[in-house]
Formats: structure tokens, C-alpha cells, sequence
């Protein structure tokens, strides 16, 4: 296995779970070898943080590429952003569109429906032929780029905070369709 070409991908504890991974190998082979993509889909607000164990949260020295989507800030997922790109969905925070509104049973289906957004969205962005995310930058409003399996792996120039808007139910995208021919 080739730890150059290697994306991981993790939700939740396993978005943080990603990063450990990814400065593990920085640190096993001595800054030689760094993966070259980690993808956390909202990682975990609960029993990360605050810090206080020194574990790290997931962040931009993980991997060559830290892509991270936010769905649900402050509830069940990280209120910070600490990657190289940050997708902040709808906002960021629950509710997302399409899940339920109120007091719920804690981690309950409709309770950690907003977390859990994120992983459908990586899925369709997978499981479709063509880039469907289109995210903006927060900065530079002109400045766009793929959310998803199609984040460019060289974002030098445009790391930072991107906005994505998705319909309430699927298909999630709102970019339309395009053909890459």
C-alpha cells in the first residue's frame, strides 16, 4: 500500500480517529511519509472537546489534504474548523433541511439526523458520475470548488472556509447537471 496515495475517511469520532492515524504515520516514519487525504464528515463536538487528555482534534498537519464537512456544530459535531478546507452545509448547525425540528431523545435517529447529513452527502458525492457539491468560498464569494469526492487535492491558494447549500432531501446537491465530456 502506497501511504502517498491513501485517503482515509471518517465520521464522528472517526474523523478524529483519521487524524490520529494520519500523525501517526508523519511521526512512525520520522516527517517522511504524509497520507495524502483525510475526509472527517463532521467530526465529534462530544467527548472531544474541551481538550483536556492532549489528544488533538483533527487538523491541517493530518495529511497533504484535510477536508472536513460541518453539519452539525455544537450539538454532535466540532464547533471549529480545523482543516485544510472546512465545508460549513446550511450553515454549519442543525437543523439541517429536510430533519426534524426539536427536542429529542439524545442520540436518538431524529436527534443526530443533522450529524449524520454528512455522511449522505459524501455518499452521493461517490456514488454520482459527475461533481455535484459546489461550495463557496467565504472569503473570496467568486472563488469555487467541488465538495465531496471531487475536492482538489492541490488547494494551495484556496484553503479555508467553503458555503455549500443542499436541497432537504435527495438528491442533496443544487448544482445542476453537467456533462465532463
Amino acid at each position: 500500500m502506497n501511504p502517498y496515495s491513501l485517503h482515509i475517511v471518517g465520521h464522528s469520532l472517526g474523523g478524529h480517529l483519521s487524524g490520529i492515524i494520519g500523525r501517526s504515520v508523519i511521526q512512525q516514519s520520522q516527517n517522511r511519509i504524509k497520507l495524502l487525504r483525510i475526509s472527517a464528515l463532521d467530526p465529534a463536538f462530544p467527548l472531544f472537546y474541551p481538550i483536556t487528555d492532549g489528544s488533538l482534534p483533527i487538523n491541517v498537519n493530518d495529511a497533504t489534504l484535510v477536508d472536513i464537512i460541518h453539519t452539525d456544530a455544537d450539538k454532535y459535531g466540532a464547533p471549529v474548523v480545523t482543516g485544510c478546507v472546512d465545508f460549513v452545509v446550511n450553515g454549519g448547525t442543525r437543523f439541517q433541511p429536510g430533519c426534524p425540528v426539536g427536542n429529542f431523545t439524545s442520540l436518538c435517529s431524529n436527534d443526530t439526523c443533522s450529524h449524520q447529513r454528512s455522511v449522505a452527502l459524501w455518499a452521493e458525492s461517490v456514488s454520482t458520475l459527475r461533481p455535484t457539491f459546489l461550495a463557496t468560498s467565504s472569503k473570496f464569494p467568486s472563488f469555487k470548488i467541488h465538495m465531496g469526492i471531487e475536492c482538489p487535492i492541490i488547494v494551495s491558494g484556496a484553503p479555508g472556509t467553503y458555503l455549500v447549500e443542499t436541497n432537504s432531501e435527495p438528491p442533496y446537491s443544487t448544482t445542476p447537471k453537467f456533462s465532463l465530456s
